[in-house]
């Protein structure tokens, strides 16, 4: 039904920037990022100030491989939004990963945790980070923060099993 609203108003008004964009979003949530791409770039088209366009490009660019684009479209939304930092950085983060770029990742997942500190997604995030770049024991410690914090989520048990496995 949101696609069906969200068409509507495009059919109303296709020069509402806006509707593109929460109907990119929409996309992306649907795992329809072909889709996300284009009404994103529509609405980055209609309203360059827009930023839930570079948002959602973002995501739909991270989505198809598209490391460097994604990175590139949260770096404007945070700059656009600073206040949508606490999502950003995670996400920027997660393509700063996924590139193989630990480093900038590492550093967005703590920009998150200074902002969320319980965070239990961005501790086994940058715990997994710090494990792909080989700092251990920085990873121990935040798998064992995720584990104090949540000890029912199995993804602190399972990296610091492994940091301990690897330290024999």
């Amino acid at each position: 039904q949101a696609r069906k609203d969200l068409d509507q108003a495009i059919k109303i008004d296709p020069q509402y920037a806006q509707a593109f964009g929460m109907r990119a979003n929409f996309w992306t949530v649907a795992h329809k990022p072909e889709q996300a791409l284009a009404d994103s770039e529509t609405a980055i088209r209609l309203d360059p100030n827009l930023p839930i366009g570079y948002f959602t490009h973002g995501s739909a660019s991270s989505n198809l491989g598209q490391f460097d684009r994604a990175i590139a479209d949260y770096s404007k939304t945070l700059s656009m939004r600073p206040n949508l930092g606490v999502d950003i950085y995670g996400l920027r983060g997660r393509a700063y990963y996924r590139k193989g770029d630990y480093d900038h990742a590492i550093a967005d997942y703590s920009e998150m945790l200074k902002l969320e500190p319980n965070n239990v997604g961005m501790l086994l995030n940058r715990g997994d980070a710090l494990r792909s770049k080989g700092e251990l024991a920085r990873a121990g410690d935040d798998y064992s923060a995720a584990i104090k914090l949540a000890p029912g989520n199995s993804g602190g048990w399972k990296g610091r099993g492994f940091i301990r496995l690897a330290n024999q």
